[in-house]
């Protein structure tokens, strides 16, 4: 039956786990009986039982090794970033909000007395059972079921991607095709070791009559493959698809502003960036990250009076920003901070 349905989209068999016993307890038990069958004294027929065993054993425990630490590692930092976002989440934004996210797991604990939206359908009825079709999206994701009207009609107050900023499944791409996303969420992000971990916060009311579906679902896939070159460091290339995603749009759109924005930053075309900056905090003025990257590059220009303009924007609408004092129990794996 696992094999008939294709396994499972998360890695190390996991489907397959609960018949390792059994499998492995049957195997010994066919060599034990395939060696009765042979004239040998017992304690040597066990000895080759017990060769036979531990040469399929040990290759297969060396084989896989590696490959179950990196997947352990990736999926406790799952685990890691979902605790601390449910953390800050209940910290700083009260007791009455409810949250859509794509990969739920640990914030799903995090947030119990809070509406929690599966975008994926996999625990929410309406979406496992009416899913939107969108042709042309391009994911490497097994789950693709979706239906961001009724996601949107739901109207969450914060709503989770799996990889911050960049839309990875089709539920994802799928939903940056929505002009009541993209008008009505706007990001907001917590730090944690150096980084920022992102999600949509929803500062408008959305009106899904209102709503129009970008016909072209290559818009949010150049979004993705933008950021992916960026977080590569091949500003050049991130500028390029960029643009490219601008273009398929057809309309100003303030994420486009600021990761070319940022793209011209790691180019180190200042000017480009102050422009689209600037821009940034034209169509939104408590843009939190245009604010940072101000405050960042005039200090470093040692435009003190500019740089703190931009602080003090951060300490007075964001103080999240400046919270680093992250505590957690500890749920089975240890939580390293500086990691």
């Amino acid at each position: 039956y696992i094999i008939w349905v294709g396994g499972d989209v998360l890695k190390v068999y996991r489907f397959f786990v609960p018949i390792v016993a059994a499998l492995y307890f049957l195997f010994v038990v066919s060599i034990y009986e395939l060696l009765s069958l042979v004239k040998l004294r017992q304690v040597l027929r066990n000895a080759v039982l017990v060769l036979l065993v531990a040469a399929t054993a040990v290759p297969a425990y060396w084989l896989s090794k590696d490959h179950i630490n990196t997947f352990h590692y990736f999926e406790v930092n799952i685990v890691r970033k979902m605790h601390f976002v449910g953390t800050m989440l209940n910290r700083y934004m009260g007791e009455d909000f409810s949250l859509a996210a794509s990969t739920i797991g640990m914030i799903g604990y995090q947030l119990v007395g809070h509406r929690v939206i599966d975008m994926l359908g996999l625990t929410d009825k309406y979406i496992a059972r009416n899913p939107e079709q969108v042709e042309g999206i391009v994911s490497t994701w097994k789950e693709r079921r979706f239906n961001n009207t009724y996601l949107l009609s739901q109207a969450p107050d914060f709503i989770l991607f799996s990889t911050g900023y960049k839309p990875s499944a089709p539920a994802e791409r799928t939903l940056m095709l929505h002009s009541e996303f993209r008008d009505n969420y706007r990001s907001i992000g917590f730090p944690r070791a150096n980084q920022y971990k992102v999600l949509w916060q929803r500062v408008g009311d959305v009106h899904i009559d209102s709503n129009r579906v970008l016909p072209d679902p290559k818009f949010s896939e150049r979004l993705a493959d933008g950021l992916y070159a960026l977080n590569r460091k091949t500003a050049r290339e991130a500028i390029d698809y960029f643009y490219e995603a601008w273009d398929r749009l057809g309309e100003e759109y303030l994420m486009v502003d600021y990761f070319l924005a940022g793209s011209y930053t790691k180019a180190q075309n200042i000017d480009s960036a102050f422009a689209y900056y600037d821009r940034c905090l034209e169509i939104y003025p408590n843009m939190w990250e245009a604010h940072l990257q101000l405050y960042s590059i005039y200090r470093q220009m040692g435009d003190t009076l500019q740089s703190n303009i931009h602080l003090n924007h951060l300490v007075v609408n964001e103080p999240w920003l400046f919270d680093t004092n992250y505590e957690t129990y500890n749920p089975g794996v240890e939580f390293n901070y500086e990691e």
